[in-house]
């Protein structure tokens, strides 16, 4: 009976149109379309939007997209609109399984390997996200694995005939990510969240005063390599679409683990070094970049154990020098970010 209700859509009759006022401003959301089920399947949803759509199924697969794959398309074009070259995430359930952009990868269908390779595992049924016009060779290595979604600004004409082969793959056409608000200054609506009581609550989007490797500053007795900059910018951009606490360790321009959701630090840590080690990835010389502060060097001794090279993390802890100090025996290069990305979603 699941399994049917897994490929089976829920009647629904939510409104077509919701308003939501913020002082002065009338925000007017239109139904878009019936999803398949919310969370659960014996819950039913359906997707609003603005005056624009910034989502077009093209490709309903199995009975239509569900509440989680919309979502996990949402928060994988907040991963991706921070990346100026192509670059491809994996989400399952609101986190990245992986992340990788261009830099020494060639071309669209290696940028998406290395996303899926970060936990090939965890991948399986995921939602396959790219910041690029998606080309027949990267359908192909998408469709070396089994995935729920696959979205992109764009098809290609064989790659579309590729993917649509896959009965109950869903695929989705969605803006650039570039597009988005992304750094603090940007013009954007305020997120409104609300709670299981009718209360509410408004906040500013997360934006990011970060732009460049350049802005990046050593905290630390170690100085930072140029590499070592652009990674832990790329890795600092993946934290920012991780639940809390987050930790992402990367090199080369993709991620090798993302530890995610603990309720400490050093265990998000320990996670994520886990889930390297199980994978297989050699850790030497990575990266790594942390939601929150440090609170004990506790952490910057299992990292360096592990082999990492170079930190970032927002600071501001009682703590810091003790952090530093740990770095510094270590010989780790420290960045402060001096902003937190929490993500509670």
């Amino acid at each position: 009976m699941l399994k049917t209700a897994y490929r089976t859509a829920r009647p629904e009759s939510l409104p077509e149109r919701i308003e939501i006022k913020i002082g002065d401003r009338c925000l007017q959301y239109n139904k878009t379309a019936p999803l398949r089920y919310g969370e659960n399947p014996h819950q039913a949803a359906a997707h609003y939007s603005l005056d624009v759509n910034p989502l077009r199924w093209l490709k309903d697969g199995k009975g239509g997209p569900s509440w989680t794959n919309v979502a996990d398309v949402d928060h994988a074009c907040k991963i991706l609109r921070f990346f100026e070259t192509p670059a491809a995430v994996v989400m399952k359930h609101l986190n990245p399984s992986g992340a990788a952009q261009q830099g020494t990868l060639l071309d669209l269908a290696t940028v998406y390997r290395a996303a899926r390779e970060c936990d090939s595992r965890a991948a399986f049924g995921g939602v396959a996200v790219v910041n690029r016009r998606l080309d027949r060779a990267t359908a192909e290595a998408m469709l070396e694995g089994f995935l729920e979604v696959v979205a992109a600004p764009g098809f290609s004409a064989g790659a579309l005939q590729l993917l649509e082969t896959k009965k109950d793959l869903r695929l989705a056409q969605i803006e650039l990510p570039q597009q988005r608000a992304r750094f603090v200054g940007d013009p954007v609506d305020p997120e409104i969240r609300l709670l299981g009581d009718g209360s509410c609550l408004l906040q500013e989007p997360f934006l990011s005063n970060l732009r460049s490797p350049q802005q990046l500053r050593s905290a630390g007795q170690i100085a930072p390599t140029e590499s070592q900059l652009d990674d832990l910018l790329f890795a600092w951009y993946v934290t920012t679409g991780v639940r809390s606490n987050a930790i992402v360790i990367a090199q080369q321009g993709r991620t090798l683990a993302v530890g995610t959701g603990q309720q400490e630090r050093v265990g998000a840590v320990e996670q994520a070094i886990e889930k390297a080690h199980q994978k297989g990835h050699d850790l030497r010389g990575a990266v790594v970049s942390s939601d929150g502060f440090f609170p004990f060097r506790d952490s910057i001794d299992l990292l360096a154990k592990a082999g990492i090279q170079a930190v970032i993390q927002p600071g501001g802890s009682m703590r810091d020098p003790e952090v530093m100090e740990a770095c510094n025996e270590h010989g780790m290069a420290l960045v402060f970010s001096e902003e937190r990305c929490f993500g509670h979603f």
